[in-house]
């Protein structure tokens, strides 16, 4: 018998592999060397794969023309947890659609909704609806930023009453 931490995973990522998507708006004319560097996640969906983190982050690193790096890490149990991706255009010269690939032969999509003319905020979603973050260069987000970006994920169809704010109340690591 499967204790139900292993079958929770199981079930979320059947989930997505079956679920519906509905067109998605994003943000035009990403630049992507911009967009490189240090994200932290403030808000969140709670996602099966970052259960007990907390100071969640991701780092972009522009490879080539097309593929990017991806290093996420949370703290989980005190301890450093990092897993490591490939991201690249779903189709060539819009940076805003990109499918993310930790581990083969899944690939998701991380589409990029909404971002501030300074590169300091990012609202990131699945067409799917089933994951929504809220990033920031810092470890917060100001109120009006927040308002702003709940109200165009609710606008889209996502349900904003999941979101979770992100422990990360840390020392820098």
């Amino acid at each position: 018998m499967f204790k139900l931490a292993f079958k929770l995973p199981i079930i979320e990522i059947a989930r997505d592999i079956f679920a519906k998507e509905k067109p998605l708006e994003t943000v035009k004319n990403i630049d992507i060397n911009r967009y490189q560097g240090v994200w932290h996640s403030v808000y969140e969906f709670p996602a099966w794969f970052q259960v007990g983190c907390r100071c969640t982050k991701a780092e972009y690193v522009v490879k080539n023309d097309r593929n990017i790096e991806v290093k996420n890490s949370c703290l989980r149990n005190g301890k450093l947890k990092e897993s490591v991706a490939v991201a690249w255009p779903i189709t060539e010269g819009d940076n805003s659609k990109l499918y993310v690939k930790f581990k083969n032969p899944f690939k998701g999509k991380y589409y990029i909704i909404s971002l501030d003319a300074d590169y300091r905020y990012a609202l990131v979603g699945t067409p799917n609806r089933h994951y929504l973050w809220m990033l920031s260069r810092e470890k917060e987000i100001d109120d009006n930023t927040f308002n702003s970006f709940k109200n165009k994920a609710q606008e889209l169809g996502f349900d904003t009453s999941r979101l979770t704010k992100v422990d990360q109340t840390c020392s820098e690591r």
